[in-house]
């Protein structure tokens, strides 16, 4: 994916909340705090497969959350 310089590198995914179509992640950044956590929609994420992975963690699967993404990067810094 392309990354623009508001891109960061997700260190994983902790929690959900939110109905399938206002889904919102709690994201910890890669290098920063857990004070830096923030909660994002999918269709903040360049790569959805970290959103895949955290649901394969949770057991279960979510169809809503692949959304068009554009700026919170699983595989690299912009």
């Amino acid at each position: 994916p392309a990354h623009d310089a508001t891109s960061y590198v997700v260190e994983k995914i902790l929690a959900h909340r939110g109905s399938p179509g206002r889904r919102q992640y709690l994201v910890r950044w890669k290098s920063f705090s857990k004070e830096h956590d923030s909660w994002e929609p999918a269709s903040n994420f360049d790569d959805l497969s970290i959103i895949d992975s955290y649901w394969k963690s949770v057991g279960t699967a979510d169809t809503n959350s692949h959304i068009n993404s554009r700026r919170v990067s699983h595989a690299g810094r912009g």
